[in-house]
């Protein structure tokens, strides 16, 4: 099993731990801290975390510390994180990224 990566979620990520790291110095690394733990987490287990109410291709893991989710799928044995998307802004914004 393999997990990757969407490149659009790649920037995604990086926008995010710039813009905690600005906010506080640290705070960009706690945020990829966590954001490491959670991939840990769904590439030992990516059936565990629930489906989109609406979009039966993708799953969703909330993390704990910060408001964002990440978008992912499986295909065959591999899992694609689509976005890493905050929970309060946009909903739904990376389905296109699911073809």
């Amino acid at each position: 099993m393999s997990l990757r990566i969407l490149r659009a979620a790649r920037v995604e990520l990086e926008q995010a731990v710039e813009w905690y790291e600005e906010k506080q110095p640290g705070l960009g690394e706690d945020f990829l801290s966590e954001v490491e733990r959670s991939l840990d987490l769904i590439s030992a287990n990516p059936a565990a975390w629930p489906g989109w109410p609406d979009e039966p291709r993708a799953r969703r893991f909330v993390m704990r510390r910060f408001p964002y989710l990440i978008a992912y799928r499986t295909v065959g044995d591999d899992t694609i994180v689509v976005a890493f998307a905050h929970a309060r802004r946009r909903p739904g914004y990376w389905r296109g990224r699911l073809e």
